[in-house]
């Protein structure tokens, strides 16, 4: 190939710091940017590669397109030639968006639920049985391959346990010219008088036909089932003598005859109300507001008891709060409960009723947890408590997507299920299911791309997580490898991949697997540059360039350049002296005394498994451990917890 083709050329590059530094950087290699901070390394990686490689692609929009994006400038660089395009993945924060999880950041929820429209199988959440759904034909076809020879009632269900003596039903059958019908399993002729306790419930099929299945009778078996279906909106029911098969042509359960919607890959999203669960929107979480935190004792409703919401406010500025108001103005009335007494005044029955309300009445607790699921006020959240959402358990979804089913060797799962097990887990329970023969080529491509996505997540060492962890949640260390997997399931080539520090945050262990993963972007045929100096990391890599000597305006240039085994070598550098042994990082050690400690107990937040932790005080504390291993959930949970405790507001720190 042309060694035009495959270098990156830049020339005069002299954006922030940098002293118009030429440079020639090899393609489909994995390439360290290192030197001391502040020695220009982000502003040549992001702000000279990645930003033209950005502005090029902008540019080659259409004019219409590009009126609706900020327009880049062009970094200070006389020259870029052989650039490709440029992906970043930086040090950015995770997404505070609690609908962002693992699963739809790569893509894998996406394929899943496509997955379950098409192979899951609806059951009844009320009768846990399979529903079936099936044209007019396959019912015939069904029936004519079964029963041929067989003598048959064809029979159209109208009413299923309901009391009534249903006298008009009878007369509009028997003036529809319809001859018999079957009560309780007992046939009558219509015009007979049939006398039924309306006070009892009764089940009433309409006889359709009687029929012996053969060829010559085929199309009156057609239009006799039609007539049912039509009659008894998609059901009907066949008599065998003492066997009796139900057929429907929707997805609606023959014997309670709860219907599903029409089941597509937009039932499986808890981002539209056709599949979130209506209790948590489709969080998988609602807030609970524990009295001790909302409530002041002290004060009266009317002087503002109810902390979050202060006192009454009916202005028509705030429409919702104001008919909150005046709802409770109403309820208090009707119940005789005074809002002008303290609070702690007030009887126990008066105050579970403000706060729980009668089920006419939501109450204050109903009122500011539909207020959190609707609007992201941050000042309410102080005085909530996450719960899983006591309908759907966490999973997100409404009854009708969480009553699909995948049937597999290891057992039958719905998407909420398979969302909510490990990674590695998952891909086992879907390898144990065999796909049936009619779907295998239509499924092929799309169960290809999914389990190479769960794959990918699995390879760079996150196999514990779940489809359902939210993005928030995530470590540093696990929110890069989840950007990797995302590149990796991509299957980009010809793309040069920008990243800053990919090593921050993580555990020695999970660098390795973290280099792997660079190792499968480079295999790919893709450039990976990296900002670094973890030296696990720049001993590994192809090509290595040191910028310096120092920082700010006595560095920006290019200290040395080349092969990572020509720098070891030749390398005069810091660098070079690092990677041949000759300068080594100091350790120290500590001496002071520690004179106390802190406590907390019982953390479970994330993955942490109710642990109790003491921490001496004062002192420098490292907390480590593997990435996705709970530090960062135990750090946020220490500061939770020593910020309730300055206020008073939950006593859990021991000091």
């Amino acid at each position: 190939m042309n060694q035009e083709v495959d270098l990156l050329r830049i020339r005069g590059a002299s954006h922030n710091n940098l002293k118009a530094i030429s440079l020639d950087l090899p393609h489909r290699q994995m390439i360290a940017i290192t030197g001391i901070s502040g020695s220009g390394k982000s502003s040549l990686a992001f702000d000279v590669i990645f930003a033209e490689g950005q502005r090029r692609y902008l540019e080659s929009l259409s004019t219409y397109a590009r009126q609706f994006l900020s327009k880049l400038e062009r970094p200070k660089v006389d020259s870029i030639e052989g650039l490709t395009p440029t992906i970043s993945i930086d040090q950015a924060s995770a997404s505070s968006n609690p609908r962002s999880t693992v699963g739809t950041v790569t893509e894998i929820y996406d394929h899943l639920r496509i997955l379950m429209a098409i192979a899951g199988k609806p059951y009844c959440p009320n009768c846990d049985i399979p529903i079936d759904k099936m044209t007019l034909d396959q019912i015939a076809e069904d029936i004519e391959r079964n029963h041929y020879g067989e003598k048959i009632a064809i029979l159209a269900p109208l009413v299923k346990e309901k009391k009534g003596d249903h006298k008009n039903l009878f007369e509009t059958l028997r003036r529809r010219g319809f001859a018999k019908v079957r009560v309780d399993g007992i046939y009558y002729y219509l015009d007979e008088e049939i006398a039924l306790n309306k006070h009892q419930r009764h089940n009433i099929e309409l006889l359709v036909d009687r029929l012996t299945v053969k060829e010559d009778n085929s199309q009156r078996l057609r239009r006799s089932l039609s007539l049912a279906i039509e009659l008894s909106n998609g059901k009907v029911l066949i008599s065998l003598g003492e066997e009796e098969k139900l057929y429907s042509t929707t997805h609606s359960c023959p014997i309670c005859g709860y219907s599903f919607p029409e089941i597509t890959w937009r039932l499986f999203s808890f981002n539209t109300p056709l599949g979130a669960c209506p209790t948590c929107y489709g969080l998988g979480f609602i807030m609970d507001f524990p009295e001790t935190r909302i409530i002041n004792p002290d004060k009266s409703v009317k002087d503002g008891a109810i902390k979050p919401l202060g006192k009454p406010n009916f202005s028509y500025a705030f429409p919702l709060i104001s008919n909150f108001w005046r709802d409770l103005y109403d309820f208090a009335y009707y119940h005789g409960i005074s809002l002008k007494t303290k609070w702690k005044s007030l009887s126990e029955k008066e105050r579970e009723l403000l706060l729980e309300g009668d089920g006419t009445f939501e109450g204050v607790k109903g009122f500011l947890r539909r207020l959190s699921m609707k609007y992201d006020w941050e000042e309410l959240s102080r005085y909530g408590v996450p719960r899983t959402c006591p309908t759907c358990g966490g999973y997100r979804l409404n009854k009708s997507a969480l009553s699909v089913y995948l049937q597999t060797s290891l057992g039958r799962y719905n998407i909420g299920q398979l969302s909510d097990m490990p990674i590695s887990k998952l891909i086992e329970v879907l390898n144990s299911w065999t796909p049936p023969e009619h779907l295998r080529e239509a499924i092929s491509e799309l169960w290809e791309q999914l389990m190479k996505r769960l794959e990918f997540v699995d390879k760079v060492g996150l196999g514990y997580l779940t489809l359902l962890r939210p993005i928030s949640t995530l470590s540093g260390g696990e929110l890069r490898r989840i950007k990797l997997a995302e590149q990796l399931g991509s299957g980009l080539s010809g793309i040069t991949y920008v990243l800053d520090e990919p090593t921050v945050g993580l555990h020695p262990r999970d660098i390795d697997k973290l280099l792997r993963t660079l190792r499968d972007l480079v295999r790919k045929g893709n450039t990976v540059i990296i900002v670094e100096h973890e030296l696990q990391v720049i001993q590994e890599v192809d090509y290595v360039v040191e910028l310096g000597p120092e920082a700010g305006s006595r560095g920006g240039r290019v200290v040395e350049a080349g092969p990572v085994e020509e720098i070891r070598e030749k390398g005069k550098g810091l660098t070079a002296r690092y990677l041949r042994g000759e300068l080594v990082v100091p350790t120290y050690k500590s001496n002071r005394l520690l004179e106390g400690y802190i406590e907390v107990k019982g953390i479970t937040k994330h993955n942490l498994k109710n642990i109790d932790v003491q921490l001496p005080f004062p002192a420098l504390i490292a907390i480590t451990g593997v990435s996705g291993s709970g530090k960062s959930s135990l750090l946020e949970t220490l500061f939770i917890a020593l910020k309730e405790k300055l206020r008073g507001e939950a006593p859990v720190v021991k000091d």
